[in-house]
């Protein structure tokens, strides 16, 4: 008898910036650079989990500093919120495999994420 069939690491993925991806339940969480197992799930599709924070929006802000002077700071992502997993999409081997070829993903400047993978895909 066996028993279930379990994910099992076949890399790594290294997100080397800090990234803003779909949060579970909706919205949005930030990840900060780090090193993450890549999974092969018993399906035969491929994913990471990594960690971040919810993702807090706010509003352009205005900080009063005094004699006439403000510090305005832009709209954007703060990660002001709860940690909590953040699951890649899933990712077929073919599908992987193209990624893989996208600029986010080859080395050099625009290089945001690097993926080593220890199995032939």
């Amino acid at each position: 008898m066996t028993g279930p069939r379990v994910a099992v690491q076949v890399g790594t993925v290294e997100v080397l910036r800090l990234r803003l991806y779909p949060a579970p339940g909706g919205g949005d969480a930030i990840v900060e650079p780090g090193t993450y197992p890549l999974m092969s799930e018993p399906d035969g599709t491929v994913r990471w989990l990594m960690r971040g924070r919810r993702s807090t929006r706010h509003e352009p802000k205005f900080d009063d500093l005094g004699d006439g002077m403000f510090l305005v700071r832009p709209p954007g992502d703060e990660p002001g919120g709860e940690e909590i997993d953040v699951p890649s999409p899933s990712f077929t081997r073919e599908q992987l495999r193209a990624l893989l070829t996208e600029v986010g993903f080859v080395e050099g400047p625009e290089q945001r994420v690097r993926v080593r993978v220890e199995v032939e895909l």
